[in-house]
């Protein structure tokens, strides 16, 4: 038998040059289009889709707000800028 390491409310979350992840129980929020809009945002059931193959943000719309409120929190807590700052502005 194996137990989950983490409980279906535990959120990971990360942004590594404009590239964006949330993880949320078997559900995983990408971003990597370029530039930034929160309309480019997939959704996938790792549950049903482990090759993250099927985006799945049409079938689950209150799932994928859920998750796109999780990467703001996180981006709001991080203080993430997207897009980045050009070297030297404002830091």
């Amino acid at each position: 038998s194996t137990s989950a390491v983490h409980d279906s409310s535990y959120v990971f979350a990360l942004e590594h040059r404009g590239r964006i992840v949330v993880r949320k129980g078997r559900w995983k929020l990408i971003s990597n289009d370029q530039p930034f809009d929160p309309q480019n945002f997939q959704l996938y059931d790792l549950e049903n889709d482990l090759a993250e193959q099927v985006d799945v943000k049409a079938k689950y719309p209150v799932v994928w707000a859920d998750m796109l409120q999780e990467w703001k929190r996180f981006a709001g807590s991080e203080k993430i800028r997207i897009p980045a700052p050009v070297d030297g502005e404002g830091l």
